[in-house]
């Protein structure tokens, strides 16, 4: 990492929520309330500056469930130790621990780098690409037409904003199902029950086993 953004990306691209930014990790065993069962150092970004903050999780209503083992509640008690810009950072004494926990990964971070979004007085662009996944959108600010636009082609959309609807997963499995009922019945007999579907006399609970059962035939 060579600088502020490097370091950012890298911290913020973790996947692992309980821990992000979180580096020098110490565990303790835990007899009685008040015992500290973890201290850790923790990163987070202020403006263009750095805090490190140490943080200390003291257990409370312990809980003996077995041989060296116990359940209990978790307070954090978290304190900032000091503040600094990215050079400051490199040159203190958490640099070392910090690259040990967060390696960075620079084909990621590149990918990062080429997302924009870009505003002029008519128009708003976004590019946003990961991996092979890309979504393109445009958004005419005067007559307030929207293209989005992605790498699948049933997933592309041309239209005025009002036309967009927000759905639940539920809402768009459903009209996933009926686009698929539809195309099938062009080829195919296809009875609609309530606990499935028979498509050319024979039975099937959902649209997805009679294409699976399709494909494995082609193949």
């Amino acid at each position: 990492m060579k600088n502020y953004d490097e370091l950012y990306f890298t911290i913020k691209n973790n996947t692992d929520y309980f821990t992000k930014g979180s580096f020098n990790y110490k565990s303790n065993k835990i007899k009685n309330d008040g015992d500290i069962s973890c201290s850790y150092n923790k990163i987070k970004f202020v403006d263009d500056k750095i805090e490190i903050s140490y943080c200390e999780e003291v257990a409370s209503n312990v809980k003996i469930t077995g041989y060296e083992s116990c359940s209990y509640s978790a307070k954090t008690n978290e304190k900032v130790i000091g503040t600094y810009t990215f050079d400051e950072l490199v040159d203190s004494e958490y640099w070392e621990e910090i690259v040990k926990r967060y390696p960075f990964k620079e084909i990621a971070f590149n990918k990062y780098k080429e997302n924009y979004i870009e505003e002029t007085r008519d128009k708003i662009e976004l590019v946003y690409m990961w991996g092979l996944n890309r979504i393109y959108m445009s958004l005419d600010k005067i007559n307030g037409q929207i293209d989005i636009s992605t790498n699948k082609e049933t997933g592309d959309f041309y239209g005025k904003v009002c036309d967009l609807k927000i759905l639940e997963q539920e809402e768009f499995e459903e009209l996933e199902t009926k686009a698929k009922t539809i195309d099938l019945m062009k080829n195919h007999k296809v009875s609609i029950l309530e606990n499935g579907y028979v498509i050319d006399n024979v039975y099937y609970e959902n649209i997805d086993d009679f294409e699976e059962l399709k494909d494995s035939d082609v193949k």
